[in-house]
């Protein structure tokens, strides 16, 4: 779906510390598979450098998704 329509631009992800670890499964999935690669922009409330410390938040998608983070 979104991934597909993105193409190879950029594809906004609004709140990905909303997810639950099954949502965040799925995402890291989509974004393991995705042809073209899009350019991601992920955006999230709280700190979800914290939360990826205290096991809230899959390891490998914040990797996947921490190229640049803006605190």
């Amino acid at each position: 779906g979104s991934s597909r329509a993105a193409g190879s631009g950029t594809l906004v992800l609004h709140r990905v510390d909303a997810l639950d670890r099954e949502g965040q499964a799925v995402l890291l999935e989509i974004l393991t598979e995705a042809r073209p690669p899009a350019r991601i922009v992920a955006t999230a409330l709280p700190s979800v450098r914290e939360a990826e410390r205290s096991g809230s938040f899959r390891s490998e998608l914040y990797y996947r998704l921490a190229g640049q983070i803006l605190d």
